[in-house]
């Protein structure tokens, strides 16, 4: 077997000649990779095939891949840090980016490391995959895991309407949560719960995906990276220091529940901490959770952490009962497990487990089958098989009382239909044997079929002979609550659907059909009840048309999409037509269908810009035009259709916004119901108060004015009001005081400044954000978050365009954005990952669609727009921003520092920008507590300033973080009563002569700290019990200082010691610091006398004596540093290293030693 011929995306066997797998239509020859990622037939460790990237996220690149031993499918998992490391095109080899700190990359890569290691504790808990190696090769590290297909819960989710029952949910999430419980017994928690993070496998199987936050749930606090998933991270894990244990994960696991159940995503933690907007379940619609269970879940979801539950088994006890016994499978859940595979085929996504955060997808479907030559029992057990075809609908779990006990004579059924229709009437209460004939009477039940890439479908008819709806089966393709035609192509298998197949159902109403393996359109002359047809990528030709109306005659309803046809002549024929949709064909008019009685017109994207050709459709009652060129006189028919009620005419993209319809001609239908007009401009709106029984109004986007309204008297019968995105600019013409039946009225993106009139509205639900203010963000800045939100340059910025904006970083006269991660919808815009913060956090980044902008006169021209002044900032530009959370400056002059206090900022970072003591009261006066606003600043970087003082910042109680490295300060006494610092960077301000304040206030909170360059007394420092991470000393290569190194002795607790370019003395209190990792003592003067210092360090893994005056190693016991991994020795004058011959510990330096010493 030759796999270097495997396809790169599924890993399916193909011949050598084929340039197209045959399994998922991937074709190498068109395939760039990225430059930076592995490319395609690379081989790891000689038995694992790389295949193509399935995602990339900050900490790594996930690829599928074979594992040449075992004949399986396998996620491979590179260490690749986003920004930190480098690879040329073609290349394996992973080097570290000049002046990056490979240090770090190192404890990163361990990191990764014991990322596998907690994974794999876990190996035997079905409820979390499995991982199967782990090595160093390339220069970083790789974890080989197990290759799941599934899909996740949120598109679970999303496929039943976008919520689920509380009932199903609480089955599905049962073993995760047990799962958790055993985690968090190991001191394990995940921290980066959320329905996309909880894989549902093809059997019914609910996995924990995503370990790359539980990485850092026990690494050193200087380096842990804020995971920040809004609306699902508690309020402690928004800090780089929070205290986040076991019910970090119950507020996550209790936030997925909330959404799968509403459908809505809970407000980020943040926003809940003053005035709590979270609304509970059942105010939102949820039935079947009782007041102790949503007591429960909003208990999991308490904002402060002592309000909270406190372990998962608490979590689980309220939520299922104490003592819950194990629930006994349902009928619903059997025929859960049956219907898993289907669901899969409609989302097409075959996933590899990724453990990093930001996920990008390869073009097109990934496997849904392991390849057919895997050896039996090689197999991983969650690798997928066989789809199921059936997928179950919602029926009873008991037989109908009118099926007889015994079966008439069988009717023979085609063999490609028999197992799905079996499945299917077993899952529904129709008990057949494997050996018994399928009754006719249940052949004679089927109502509807619906074939979607090879899988069926079906659902009964009711004693009244009308189809039984399912909610997850697509039906009525013009009911307003159904979902959208699935947008998904057949596979290239060679199997063809035979619609003969389905002459065994005598009373076949509806077949829809998805797939363009179908044939033998002519059969549906064997469907005599046949009245509605879907056809959506079936690969339409018009004599296909001309079939269907030949053999179809009494189609009622009519749905053609994703067709390349561009005449519909043939259909002129269904004199009984009435309901007829074209969408994404390449139809230009319905001239030819002039003389049918089409009651219901459904068009979308596609180039119809008229309906006045059908001039036989004045009975009709439904108009609908969505995504579709518009032109001024293509609706003078709507004046003769007095039936109508309902209007949809919604333009696409490139409609001219100045064009102006004249819809006065609605104004004879007085039984309209519903006008919806959008992406254009309308003339007036005079109409409306002609139509009595108008009940939602939607004009958006479409340059509606307050004088245009105020012309009209809008209907009082309205209870739905629309007018977003236009140039109003005042309420009173609206004249609200009228409507007495509005529930809802929508107002964003306008021009509206006093709200008052909506006083006297009887609307419950009202939408009034991002007004718009010519004056708004019209600078440089401005210019770059349009680029950024992918506007065009003259585009409004509305205020919910900022109030998306998280973190804005400002670098060398660069500009980076980071939004909040927001649910995305069909017309998302997405924008890849930025840098959070100096440590490395990313997120992902949605924006929402608020569709077209509005160009008015006020916007500047091309020619005039802005550009950045490369030298300086002005902060004042951030006062729009409301929910800036982050905010960094580097290299560029700070102006306008007044605006600071005003923020609602987290973390600030402005190094180099030239501030001084006239800017610290603006800086040290951002936490705020008045009353009406509240804020806590935890993390705040002024390195390479020109402060001198730093009163005041005993009023920034809430900080985590400090940094003031390379300033000129003398006096640390105003930090002597912040008690919540853990990291703390004072180094490089030579005038500091005493660091004994930092003994009162931090004495037990500090853990990481810096003070290179400072000539103190080390005594303060002796009693930081807590401390794990210190660097004293010098320049490298300097000798200016001299530290006494025993009042460090005590210290048993430190992990991290880094002592550069100093002369010590008393080298020996090392030998009491028994938590030591790392040893790092460069040029400090070590001779090979002093090395004993170093030996009894049983947890040391890294030791480095660069630049030293050592000539043997004799002093040095290997045997009592049992994890000693790495050893640096360069620039001394050893010649003997034959004493790490024979073990595993990398020695650095043997080929530099200096000679002369």
């Amino acid at each position: 077997m030759d796999d270097q011929n495997r396809c790169m995306r599924c890993m399916g066997q193909k011949d050598s000649q084929q340039e197209t797998c045959p399994a998922c239509g991937f074709s190498e020859k068109d395939f760039v990779p990225e430059k930076h990622h592995l490319q395609p037939h690379t081989i790891l460790k000689g038995q694992y095939l790389v295949g193509c990237a399935l995602g990339e996220g900050g900490f790594g690149i996930t690829y599928i891949g074979w594992d040449m031993f075992l004949h399986i499918p396998v996620a491979i998992k590179e260490y690749f840090p986003s920004g930190v490391v480098i690879r040329d095109q073609g290349q394996h080899t992973v080097s570290v980016f000049a002046g990056k700190d490979e240090e770090s990359f190192l404890q990163g890569r361990s990191s990764f490391f014991r990322e596998a290691q907690k994974v794999a504790k876990f190996d035997n808990n079905v409820g979390v995959v499995s991982v199967k190696n782990c090595f160093l090769e390339n220069g970083t590290a790789y974890i080989i895991m197990e290759y799941i297909s599934g899909i996740n819960l949120g598109a679970y989710a999303e496929l039943h309407g976008g919520k689920l029952t509380f009932t199903e949910t609480l089955k599905l999430l049962r073993t995760p949560i047990l799962t958790l419980e055993e985690l968090h017994r190991a001191s394990t928690w995940h921290r980066d719960i959320s329905p996309e993070n909880l894989m549902l496998t093809k059997d019914g199987k609910v996995k924990l995906i995503d370990f790359g936050a539980a990485m850092e749930s026990d690494r050193e606090k200087k380096t842990r990276v804020l995971m920040i998933r809004a609306g699902y991270s508690p309020v402690e894990m928004y800090s780089s220091t929070g205290e986040d244990g076991p019910y970090s994960d119950v507020y996550s696991m209790a936030a997925t529940i909330y959404k799968l159940i509403t459908g809505v995503t809970p407000p980020p933690a943040t926003d809940r901490l003053d005035n709590d907007p979270l609304v509970p379940p059942s105010a939102l619609g949820v039935k079947d959770i009782s007041h102790a269970q949503e007591a429960a879940l909003l208990k999991g979801m308490a904002v402060q952490v002592k309000s909270r539950y406190q372990t998962m088994e608490e979590f689980f006890d309220g939520l299922y009962g104490k003592n819950a016994p194990a629930p006994a499978p349902s009928q619903h859940q059997k025929r859960l497990l049956i219907g898993i595979a289907a669901l899969l085929v409609l989302i097409m996504v075959g996933v590899g487990v990724l453990l990093g955060r930001d996920s990008q997808s390869v073009p097109g479907p990934a496997p849904t089958e392991a390849p057919t030559d895997v050896p039996a029992g090689l197999a991983p057990t969650e690798a997928p098989t066989d789809v199921p075809t059936a997928l179950p609908t919602e029926a009873p779990t008991e037989a109908p009382t009118d099926v007889p006990t015994e079966a008439p004579n069988a009717t023979p059924v085609p063999s490609a239909v028999e197992t799905a229709l079996r499945d299917f009437l077993n899952a529904n209460g129709c008990a057949i044997a494997a050996d018994e004939a399928i009754p006719a009477d249940a052949l004679a039940r089927i109502g509807g079929v619906r074939l979607l890439e090879g899988n069926i479908d079906f659902t009964f008819l009711t004693d009244e002979g009308e189809l039984e709806y399912r909610d997850s089966f697509y039906m009525n393709p013009w009911r307003r609550d159904d979902p959208q035609t699935p947008d998904v192509r057949g596979e290239a298998l060679t199997t063809e659907i035979n619609l003969a197949d389905f002459a065994c159902f005598p009373n076949l109403q509806y077949l829809a059909v998805w797939d363009e393996r179908a044939v033998n359109l002519e059969a549906l002359s064997c469907l005599p009840k046949l009245t509605t047809l879907v056809l959506d990528h079936c690969g339409l030709t018009e004599s296909d048309l001309l079939t269907i109306a030949q053999h179809a005659p009494l189609l009622t309803t009519l749905n053609i999409s994703n067709s390349s046809i561009t005449s519909v002549a043939a259909l002129a024929s269904l004199t009984k037509l009435e309901r007829l949709m074209i969408s994404n064909t390449g139809v230009t008019t319905l001239t030819p269908l002039a003389n049918l009685t089409i009651r219901q017109l459904m068009t979308e994207n596609t180039a119809i810009v008229s309906i006045n050709e059908l001039r036989g459709t004045r009975l009709a009652k439904c108009i609908r035009q969505w995504n579709c060129p518009i032109v001024t006189d293509g609706y003078d028919l709507l004046g003769e259709m007095p039936q109508l009620e309902e209007v949809t005419i919604n333009g696409d993209e490139s409609t001219d916004k100045s064009l102006v319809l004249d819809l006065s001609p609605l104004a004879n239908a007085q039984n309209l119901v519903w006008l919806d007009v959008g992406h254009v401009g309308v003339q007036d709106i005079n109409f409306v108060s002609r139509l009595p029984n108008l009940r939602y109004l939607l004009i958006a986007t479409s340059n509606l004015t307050s004088m245009m309204i105020g012309e009209a008297t809008l209907p009082e019968n309205l209870a739905y009001i629309d007018f977003g995105g236009n140039r109003i600019t005042s309420l009173e013409e609206l004249h609200l005081e009228r409507l007495k039946k509005l529930e809802y009225i929508s107002l964003h993106a306008n021009f509206i400044t006093d709200f008052s009139p909506l006083e006297q509205c009887t609307a419950t639900e009202t939408w009034i954000t991002d007004q718009h203010s010519p004056d708004m963000l019209m600078g440089w800045l401005g210019t770059s978050l349009r680029e950024a939100l992918n506007l065009p340059p003259k585009a409004f910025i509305t205020q919910k365009m900022l109030d998306n904006v998280i973190g804005v970083t400002v670098r060398d006269g660069e500009i980076e954005w980071v939004f909040y991660e927001e649910q995305k919808n069909h017309d998302a815009w997405q924008r890849r990952e930025r840098e959070v913060n100096n440590w490395g956090k990313y997120v992902d980044k949605y924006i929402d669609n608020w569709g077209d902008p509005l160009f008015l006169t006020p916007n500047p021209t091309d020619a005039d727009l802005p550009t950045m002044n490369p030298d300086s900032f002005d902060l004042s530009e951030l006062q729009y921003f409301r929910h800036l959370h982050y905010f960094q400056l580097r290299n560029q002059q700070a102006e306008g520092t007044w605006v600071l206090p005003k923020l609602p900022i987290h973390w600030l970072i402005l190094s180099n920008c030239g501030l001084t003591d006239a800017d610290m009261p603006y800086i040290t006066a951002i936490n705020v507590d008045d009353g009406e606003r509240y804020n806590e600043l935890y993390s705040l970087n002024l390195g390479n300033n020109a402060i001198t003082s730093l009163s005041g910042m005993e009023r920034l109680a809430t900080l985590n973080v400090l940094l003031v490295q390379r300033n000129s300060i003398s006096d640390l006494s105003p930090l002597s009563d912040l008690t919540r610092i853990h990291l703390l960077n004072i180094s490089w301000n030579p005038a500091i002569t005493s660091i004994e304040p930092l003994a009162q206030g931090m004495r037990e909170t500090l853990v990481n700290l810096d003070m290179a360059g400072l000539a103190v007394d080390l005594t303060p420092v002796g009693g930081m019990e807590n401390l794990d991470h210190l660097r004293i000393g010098d320049d490298w290569n300097s000798h200016r200082i001299a530290l006494d190194l025993a009042p460090l002795s005590g210290l048993t607790g430190l992990k991290y010691l880094h002592v550069l370019g100093a002369k010590v003395d008393n080298v020996e209190a090392i030998s009491s610091m028994s938590g030591l990792l790392c040893i790092d003592l460069q040029n400090c003067g070590m001779t090979s006398a002093k090395l004993t210092a170093l030996n009894g360090h049983p947890l040391t893994t890294e030791i480095n004596l660069e630049r030293n005056f050592l000539r043997t190693l004799d002093e040095l016991d290997l045997s009592t540093l049992p994890q000693l991994k790495e050893i640096a020795l360069d620039g001394n004058a050893i010649s003997d290293f034959s004493m790490f011959d024979g073990t595993a510990i990398t020695v650095y330096g043997q080929d530099w030693q200096n000679t002369a010493y």
